[in-house]
Parts: structure tokens; sequence; C-alpha cells
């Protein structure tokens, strides 16, 4: 149901709308659309990943081996599905992504 909520709103109409005046074959191209929109990565996003790398070039024995594109978060997007998770869930999951990402380990006490 996502994705028509998604494809209305690029299109500025109502759901009802949407579904009215959009084929089966149209829907699937939309959903095709909507998960390239959602992994094009802007500068911010580049721009985020290099401070990342950074950061996880200081801590690692190799660091020629950290690359920028490995640190881009990926999505995907199925069908006209995408689970939507609590904030609590997504910020676990985000959390535990950028630890590994940059290698964090936990303080010996």
């Amino acid at each position: 149901m996502r994705g028509w909520y998604q494809i209305a709103s690029h299109l500025h109409m109502t759901v009802q709308e949407a579904q009215a005046k959009i084929t089966s074959s149209e829907f699937a191209e939309w959903i095709v659309y909507l998960e390239l929109e959602i992994n094009a990565f802007n500068t911010q996003n580049y721009y985020l990943a290099q401070i990342a790398a950074e950061v996880r070039r200081g801590h690692v024995e190799h660091p020629e081996k950290v690359k920028v594109e490995d640190l881009l978060m990926k999505f995907k997007f199925e069908g006209d599905k995408q689970k939507v998770l609590d904030p609590e869930t997504r910020a676990a999951q985000s959390k535990s992504f950028w630890k590994a990402a940059v290698g964090y380990t936990k303080p010996k006490d």
C-alpha cells in the first residue's frame, strides 16, 4: 500500500485517484522507479560517508581498504510494500550499521 501513497505524492493526487488512473503495468514501472530513487545518493550522503570512512581508517590495520562506497546505506523497496519499522527499531538498526562501519567496539571496563 505504501507504493500507492508514494506514487500519489509524486503525482500530487489522492491514492484513490492514482489507483483509478494507473494501470498495473504502469504501477510496476513506478515501483522500479521508486526503488531507484530511494537509493539515489546526493552530495550529503557522500559527505557523511566520507567522514565515516575517515573515522574508520583511523582505527584499522589497512586503511587503504576502507572505501566510501561501502559506507553508503542501500535500501530495498519491495513491490507495493515497504516494511515500516517503529522508530526505536530503525534507530537500533542504524546504530548497529554505523558502529560496524566505523569499527566501534565497546570499551573494556
